[in-house]
């Protein structure tokens, strides 16, 4: 009787884990890649020299930056897991970047740019030129 019931808190344990995973994970489809602006909102002030990303505990750090044309961006993996900064409109992909690497990438058009990690889409960040 003891192991149906500890079977059974097992499972439940297990189905309420499941659960709150999915609650707190957003799959990103084609659709939201496009039109997603949750992503631009509270923006830091604005940036007049170049920029350093951190990639770190599985987040983009600052997620949201606002810089002015002809601004570096550099994204520096300091995570143990390997990561990537790809737009979603295909303006810059970094390619997989593992602990210590870094990628750069100069904006040099106006516009907003919504980015990800391409091996963990629930990662995102932006990027305004003004």
């Amino acid at each position: 009787m003891k192991i149906i019931i500890i079977i059974i808190l097992v499972l439940l344990l297990a189905g309420v884990g499941f659960y709150y995973f999915n609650l707190n994970t957003t799959p990103v489809n084609n659709s939201q890649k496009q039109t997603d602006t949750s992503v631009t909102q509270d923006l830091p002030q604005d940036q007049s020299t170049d920029v350093t990303i951190s990639i770190k505990n599985f987040t983009f750090n600052p997620q949201m930056v606002k810089i002015k044309k002809g601004t570096k961006v550099t994204w520096i993996n300091e995570d143990t897991a390997p990561h990537t900064a790809t737009s979603y409109s295909d303006i810059f992909d970094s390619k997989t970047l593992s602990t210590g690497q870094s990628f750069s990438f100069t904006f040099n058009d106006s516009g907003s740019v919504n980015y990800y990690c391409s091996l963990h889409p629930n990662m995102n960040g932006a990027i305004i030129v003004e």
